[in-house]
This record gives C-alpha cells, structure tokens and sequence, in this order.
C-alpha cells in the first residue's frame, strides 16, 4: 500500500514540473538558458523537498521490523480485563471500574465473575444504581438458575420498585414468579412488558411463555397473546394473498396423530424426582410459536404411551395436522413448567409425518 502511494507521489511530482517546464520554456531565446538552469534546479529540488517533507511530518515507520512489531503489538482483551482487576483490587470503591469489569465478564459469557463484579458496583453504589443492580441479579441467574428463588428474585424485585417499566426487571421478575408457583403475577408482569415497543421476536417469545403458564394452569389463552403467536407463525409461512372468483374452497386437513413410546435412559433414571412432571409435546421446527400439541403428566409410569392429536392444540388451527414436519420432545419439568429450563430431563426425535405416525423418544439428556 505505501509503494503505491509512494508511485503515485512520485507521478503527481512529474505532473507539476512539466506544468511548470511548459511555462518556463515559452520565454524569447534569449531567456531559455536561465529558464533551463531555472527548470533544473525546480526539478531537482521539488521532489527532494517533497521528499523532506514527508519524512518529517509523516508517522510512517519505513523500518519493516519496526512496522511489524507495531502490528503485533494489539490491545489484548485478556490483559485489559487483568489491569483492571489490579487497579480494582487498590480502589474498591471505583463503582464505574466494577461496572466496566461487569460488563467485560458477562460479554465473556462468565457469569459468575461477571455477579461478582456486578455485586462489588452494587456494593459500592449502596443499591441505588439500577445498572448495578440488574447486571448483579442478571448475572447470578444466568449462572445459577436456582438464585432465582432467592437471591436473583429478590434482587429484581428491587429493581421493580426502582423501575417499574423496566423491561429487563419485568422479564426476569416475572421468571422468578413463575419458577416459585406464582403464576398470576408472572403473567401480571408479562402482559405489562408485551405491552412495550419490544422487538417482534422477543414478544413472541414472551407470549409463548404466558401462553405456557395459561396451559399450566388449565385457563384460556388470553386473546391477545393467542393473536400474536397465530400472526407470527402465519408470517412465517408462504401462503396465497388472493384467491380467483372460482377457485375452489381448500378442504381441512384430515386428522392426524401421532403415537409417541416415552422411555428414560438408564443412565439418567436416578436422576428423575420422586415426584414430577412430565410434559409430552411436538413442534413444527420450521415455525415459531407455542407446541402444536402438548400433554402433562405427573409422576407418570416409565415406559409411557401417549397419542397426540389435534385436540391437543394450544391454539385454534395450528395443529399437527398442518405440520409437513414434527420434532416430538417428552421432558421431566423441575419447574413443573412447560418452558424448558436448565436442569431438566429431556429427549426429542424429529419424524416425518406424511410417512410415519409413530415416535419413539428416549429421555437421555440434561438440559444446560
């Protein structure tokens, strides 16, 4: 790149001092022998200068083993990120530091670090700042699922009451209602952030989750969010927008089922509670949106039949019968929850159901 620039500088050079040669050579004959010596001395003395120049004001390092250990000599994030905590562990108190620590550890997906860190900035800021306080409580579940019955759900609590419409408090607060049995207020919560200008995928998601608490709790879908996951999937899904005056009305599907062998792998059957809840469902993996059909069971018996059919729908015309493809999935719920969270025990299969209706499905991993 420089050797261009140096050929182009060089060319630019020769541009002037032939503009500057025409000029002088159109003197009288007398004049050409002083214009010459006048054009040597120009063309002599120009690129030299421009040379000088250059080399005194440019930061160019012309010495390559100079240029090359200036490339290797990049910020290291790791090296960063230890200077900091050097400087943190003389300044306890420097709130900001232990933020900008926060933020560092939880990029690098090291939540527990990143609690830390958030936890000192909580400290140092005595609770009263809101970024301390989310990315602590954030930061304590994403590493531990459980503080959310704890520590993490109390945490986002507070911030609650700091911010009422926080989106993130609401998200989280609303989690730890639901995983400690208290479903109305989940869905209190829930139903106040989908009411905020989120993106459409995230309110999907937070729909499903209501429409799972609705199903958990034997109650309807509230409309609304039903609307919302039917217009989602429907967008996902390439359909006529016209139809001619005579075309002819499409029949329903058929009905269909799909008959599903549920069986826990050896290796995990001291993993299973005592007592707890099982939930059998299919999705359609190329569609967003809430299982097509679901059924729970609690403390079943190992192994376990199960027909799926189209009466097991969440939601009025998204059914199996409409799917081209399946994913059955059967997963013990710690929670007791049909969302799936780490820790549970779940297995999946995906079929074909144009060629089979039968599914076997061995619950043979944990989910992280």
């Amino acid at each position: 790149m420089m050797l261009a620039f140096v050929c182009s500088a060089a060319a630019l050079t020769l541009v002037l001092i032939a503009a500057i040669a025409r000029n002088l050579l159109r003197f009288d004959t007398e004049e050409r022998t002083a214009s010459r010596i006048a054009l040597g001395v120009t063309a002599l003395l120009l690129p030299l200068a421009a040379a000088l120049l250059y080399w005194h004001f440019s930061s160019w390092e012309w010495d390559p083993r100079l240029r090359a250990a200036a490339a290797d000599d990049t910020p290291d994030v790791s090296q960063m990120i230890a200077q900091l905590e050097a400087r943190l562990k003389t300044h306890p108190d420097d709130a900001d530091g232990w933020l900008l620590l926060g933020r560092s550890k939880y990029v690098l997906k090291d939540y527990s670090a990143a609690a830390h860190a958030y936890g000192e900035a909580y400290r140092a800021t005595k609770g009263q700042d809101l970024e301390a306080l989310l990315g602590y409580a954030e930061s304590l579940a994403l590493s531990d699922p459980d503080t959310l019955k704890g520590k993490a759900g109390d945490l986002f609590e507070t911030a609650l009451a700091l911010d009422p419409s926080n989106p993130k408090a609401l998200w989280f607060a609303g989690l730890a209602a639901s995983i400690n049995g208290r479903s109305e207020l989940a869905e209190s919560r829930w139903m106040t952030l989908l009411q905020q200008a989120l993106p459409q995928n995230i309110k999907v998601i937070v729909a499903e989750r209501l429409t799972a608490l609705a199903t958990a709790s034997g109650r309807p879908v509230n409309p609304r969010v039903a609307a919302l996951l039917l217009a989602a999937a429907s967008s996902s899904q390439s359909a006529p927008t016209t139809q001619g005056e005579g075309a002819v009305a499409r029949p329903e599907p058929p009905e269909r089922t799909v008959r599903v062998h549920v069986t826990v792998d050896p290796r995990l059957a001291n993993k299973v509670p005592t007592h707890n809840t099982l939930f059998v469902l299919a999705r359609d993996p190329s569609a967003p949106g809430p299982p097509l059909a679901v059924k729970r069971f609690d403390t079943p018996t190992m192994p376990l039949d199960v027909v799926l059919s189209s009466k097991d729908a969440m939601l009025p015309n998204r059914t199996i019968a409409t799917a081209t493809h399946l994913v059955i999935v059967a997963r013990y719920s710690l929670s007791g929850q049909p969302v799936a969270a780490a820790g549970d025990l779940s297995g999946e299969i995906a079929i074909d159901p144009a060629h089979t209706d039968a599914a076997d499905v061995s619950i043979s991993s944990v989910v992280r």
